[in-house]
């Protein structure tokens, strides 16, 4: 029997590597392509799924209004290059990977699949006012569609969305390194963005803590990910201030092969952000990351890492300097609480090929056995 056909779209170049690694295990039951502009960003080799970049026009305007013009036209023009290869070719279904211009997609690509969107979540800049634009966007969308994916039921809740459209995906991540870790030192890692984190408040925290503790165990901090040029700016300036026998690296960009090598060598991971409104509900996957690698996790006091971190698998701390100080007090005073192999196995639902098993393709099975929608 021959395989449903999926066609994954978005508008940014696809696949990234959380894509990537669910459509290894979606191809076990579906014949999948990925279609996206070139942007020039190293794509992911692989045999088990297709993978189609169109070549996307650079936006050399300099005036404002032209540039958002020309970026308007552009949209345009790749949505209907997707219509065009799609329809030289029999999908079952378009999966749209984009949630503030999948209305158009759908209505360019027209009648002929079934549609899935993709529901990522809520505005999470600083700036109220984007916010709201943002959020009003992505709830103009979902009147669009019969079948949306999101990760919790708080997205649900929050746009108001009639439950018989959703299909609770949940969050799921690959693990970077093998969950055998001991804990008679203390490296630490944070992998992720830095915009609007205050990944650079950890910096002092983690001095205060080095210089009471450098006699006693050993320890170093890694810090990888990138973000906008103020954020790096102030995580370096941070990193310029403190004595240099400190051991925290920053390694920026780092590609899956290298970020992998920094997990292999550290054993508590950083879950650090702000704790405010557009953040107070964030789940973040680097959290699952961590643990699925059986690292304990110094977690700031959200909503979910609340229901998630306990004692025997990391602290909450407050956002800021002390508080980073104080949960790597307490850590290091209970070292000898953490099993790594029990920390990835009570998160085992949170792994990617669970929740691909056990929600993702069991969805779309679902979707493609009911009428065109």
């Amino acid at each position: 029997m021959s395989k449903k056909r999926i066609l994954i779209v978005g508008l940014n170049q696809l696949p990234h590597s959380y894509l990537s690694n669910m459509c290894k295990y979606l191809s076990d039951c579906f014949d999948v392509t990925i279609i996206s502009p070139d942007e020039g960003i190293d794509t992911i080799e692989n045999d088990l799924f297709s993978i189609v970049l169109l070549k996307a026009s650079v936006n050399k305007y300099k005036h404002i209004l032209a540039k958002k013009l020309y970026t308007l036209v552009r949209l345009f023009r790749i949505i209907d290059k997707f219509r065009k290869y799609a329809k030289m070719r029999d999908f079952d279904l378009v999966y749209i990977w984009d949630q503030t211009w999948a209305f158009a997609i759908k209505l360019i690509m027209g009648r002929k699949y079934k549609f899935v969107m993709q529901m990522f979540a809520q505005g999470v800049s600083a700036n109220r006012v984007k916010n709201y634009m943002h959020d009003k966007q992505v709830k103009f969308n979902t009147f669009f569609f019969n079948h949306i994916f999101m990760g919790t039921e708080r997205n649900m809740m929050y746009f108001r969305i009639p439950s018989h459209k959703v299909h609770i995906t949940g969050v799921g991540v690959e693990k970077r390194c093998k969950a055998n870790k001991s804990f008679n030192t203390m490296d630490l890692v944070y992998l992720g963005i830095l915009t609007n984190r205050d990944v650079h408040k950890t910096i002092s925290g983690f001095t205060r803590f080095f210089e009471e503790h450098k006699n006693d165990i050993q320890m170093s901090y890694h810090i990888i990910g990138t973000g906008s040029s103020e954020y790096v700016a102030l995580l370096r300036q941070e990193m310029a201030d403190i004595p240099k026998d400190v051991p925290i690296h920053y390694h920026g960009r780092l590609n899956d092969l290298e970020v992998m090598s920094v997990f292999e060598k550290c054993n508590i991971g950083v879950a650090f952000n702000k704790v405010t409104s557009y953040y107070k509900h964030n789940t973040s996957t680097k959290l699952h990351e961590y643990l699925l690698s059986g690292m304990p996790v110094i977690a700031t006091g959200n909503d979910i890492n609340k229901r998630i971190i306990n004692d025997l698998n990391g602290v909450i701390i407050e956002s800021s300097p002390e508080g980073f100080y104080h949960g790597l007090e307490i850590m290091y005073k209970h070292l000898d609480r953490y099993d790594s192999s029990q920390i990835a196995l009570s998160d085992h639902r949170y792994s990617l090929d669970y929740v691909a098993y056990n929600k993702i393709i069991p969805a779309f099975n679902q979707i493609l056995d009911k009428d065109r929608s």
